[in-house]
């Protein structure tokens, strides 16, 4: 075969993965047909003219468009019904048969489907029947955590609750209900300062591993600027 371990296809390039691919498909018609040796080396050698830029940006413009697809099945259209916090609290997960609805970021989603984790006894029972926002972040399932405002998260933990809330709407067994009119949205479904303020501080967030590259970066930066300067001065 072309390879002899999973972990050799992953180090090869996909170019050579691509030639080797080739090669051993020639090797398997040559055994077959007993034909020359000759066309298997001309095969080989096109085959290492070949530019990796003929593949590579084929598939980066895949991974793109696949990405831009997923971040698509993240976007929630309101479907224009608003729930109120009577009608919410009284979808708590305390009477048996009755539907279980919570809400994260004002988005009211109907959990019942999920009995296991929100009915009453359950491990996060305290957000049914209302909204527990700020308790997805700090863990601490109370009513008094869950009434608490976003301000107090730090940037990263409000990409953490962002991911949170696309996560009830990729999950199918999980319909989505409506807007909650309180901390996150008024009662004609307009959006308060509280989830204009979550959602500027939000854009600012930056991946920790790109944090850290940025920083190594400038530490690098530094460093050059530093030994010119001394440089300069011998």
């Amino acid at each position: 075969s072309a390879y002899t371990s999973l972990s050799e296809v992953l180090s090869t390039p996909l170019w050579k993965q691509r030639v080797l691919v080739q090669v051993s498909k020639r090797k398997q018609m040559n055994r077959a047909n007993g034909s020359s040796t000759v066309a298997l080396l001309l095969l080989f050698v096109v085959g290492l003219l070949l530019s990796p830029a003929d593949i590579i940006p084929r598939t980066e413009a895949a991974t793109t468009e696949k990405k831009k697809e997923e971040e698509a099945s993240d976007v929630l259209e309101w479907n224009g019904r608003i729930v109120t916090n009577e009608e919410l609290a009284k979808k708590d997960g305390k009477t048996k048969g009755e539907e279980i609805w919570l809400s994260i970021l004002g988005e009211v989603f109907n959990v019942t489907a999920g009995p296991e984790y929100y009915a009453e006894g359950a491990g996060y029972h305290v957000f049914a029947g209302r909204d527990g926002s700020v308790s997805y972040i700090t863990g601490k399932f109370t009513p008094e955590e869950a009434e608490k405002s976003t301000e107090e998260l730090k940037v990263h933990d409000l990409k953490a609750l962002d991911d949170w809330q696309k996560f009830y709407v990729k999950e199918e067994r999980y319909n989505y209900i409506g807007r909650l009119d309180g901390k996150y949205y008024n009662a004609k479904g307009e959006e308060t300062e509280e989830l204009t303020q979550f959602r500027e501080r939000l854009k600012s967030y930056v991946p920790r591993s790109v944090l850290k590259r940025q920083q190594r970066e400038a530490a690098k930066k530094k460093k050059a600027e530093e030994e010119a300067a001394a440089k300069k001065e011998l």
